[in-house]
């Protein structure tokens, strides 16, 4: 991240995935709110930034770094966060903690206790969501679908219709405005490729002859004269991905 982007982020103001924090003396809320962005959508704090949006900086020295790194090991389980420096003309620097979505490994506690993000709120997180979130966790990891699948790349998957589909979940309001065109980034977002392995999960839904792997990834569909199926008018079987099997079914009735 350079200075730039970091005027660009200061701009938007405060927000579900952003916070401003004017030094790391506020270390400690700023954990509770990157656990909070961990079990959401992850987020950025800046560190040298004032509520207002002032970009005024701090001096950034080794006790610095190892006090954020004292807090960063407070999180249960470890969370992906990254530091970054941006320096300024004055000299001082800008510190910036990003939280990376992690939707397979939430809900995350800091010092013990679960936070969560409501716009530009920090909050405790409810017990019952937090139960709810680890019920999740331990089911994503049990579930066929979430099984690494061997030996398929990126290139084996249609992507013009995970774009497409990009295009309608913003359409819709269910993914956000900024969620790009990289198909593999567009993949982790929608938790089918995390730690760059593709799932089984994604092989379903998108790849271009999924039957190849999964011979189970099939629809026969069929039409009759009357209502006892004694006499056939129309059969076909269809072989694909299941959107393109959803759309060929949507064509045969």
């Amino acid at each position: 991240m350079d200075l730039g982007e970091v005027k660009r982020l200061v701009a938007r103001g405060e927000s579900e995935t952003v916070e401003f924090k004017k030094s790391t003396g506020q270390l400690k809320p700023a954990g509770e709110t990157l656990c909070g962005f961990l079990n959401a959508k992850g987020g950025y704090v800046l560190f040298g930034v004032s509520p207002s949006g002032g970009i005024e900086g701090q001096d950034v020295t080794d006790s610095t770094l190892r006090d954020v790194a004292a807090i960063l090991r407070k999180f249960e389980p470890p969370g992906r966060v990254s530091i970054e420096r941006v320096a300024l003309p004055s000299g001082r620097e800008i510190l910036v903690l990003s939280a990376a979505i992690a939707y397979d490994v939430r809900p995350f506690a800091f010092s013990g206790r679960p936070y969560q993000r409501v716009g530009s709120t920090t909050s405790l997180m409810p017990q019952e969501r937090y139960q709810r979130l680890l019920l999740e966790r331990a089911h994503d990891r049990s579930r066929w679908e979430a099984e690494v699948a061997d030996g398929v790349a990126l290139n084996d998957l249609d992507q013009e219709e995970i774009l497409r589909t990009v295009r309608l979940g913003i359409d819709a309001g269910r993914l956000p405005e900024s969620t790009g065109r990289d198909v593999g980034d567009v993949l982790h977002r929608l938790r089918l490729r995390p730690d760059g392995r593709l799932l089984n999960a994604s092989v379903v839904l998108f790849r271009t002859r999924p039957e190849q792997h999964f011979p189970q990834c099939q629809l026969r569909l069929a039409r009759f004269e009357g209502i006892d199926k004694s006499r056939s008018i129309d059969s076909r079987q269809v072989q694909g991905h299941a959107f393109h099997l959803l759309n060929a079914a949507m064509r045969f009735m």
